[in-house]
């Protein structure tokens, strides 16, 4: 059901995460700032999260750190090689593997969810790993919708 005022449909703008609603509670339909209509998978920019990292020799990198109060959910992965050799690179959430990249040599893979890979709970971090090959450097970015 919508509420009309003066023949508009009334939308309700967020820069945060809304209240949590029962079952069976009504909600008013969710926009951003500029009143653009919001709907999953997509979420409005303010919590939109970015993160990076460079992995070598075989180092266990933290990507993202969680937060107490929501989950963040990956969206999408880049991953760039500059060595001569692939390398394989483990994506975690909170120590377990939630998948594994091969990324050639020479080479740049990225990988785009339209529904993003759910984190683990609310709190959790976000880590690479990558195999020990010396002198391998794999970049990795990726951005990350904050959820309830």
């Amino acid at each position: 059901m919508f509420e009309q005022i003066n023949s508009r449909i009334k939308v309700i703008a967020r820069n945060l995460l809304a209240t949590v609603f029962t079952d069976g509670n009504e909600t008013d339909m969710l926009a951003d700032k500029l009143g653009r209509p919001v709907m999953t998978p997509y979420q409005i920019r303010d919590l939109v999260v970015t993160a990076s990292a460079t992995l070598t020799t075989g180092t266990i990198a933290s990507f993202l750190a969680g937060s107490s109060d929501v989950n963040h959910d990956l969206m999408e992965i880049t991953l760039a090689n500059d060595s001569s050799v692939a390398a394989t690179v483990a994506l975690t959430n909170d120590g377990t593997t939630v998948r594994t990249f091969r990324v050639p040599a020479a080479s740049t893979i990225s990988i785009d969810y339209q529904v993003g890979l759910p984190s683990n709970s609310t709190g959790t971090i976000w880590q690479l790993d990558m195999e020990d090959i010396t002198g391998t450097t794999v970049y990795a970015g990726a951005t990350f919708i904050k959820n309830l």
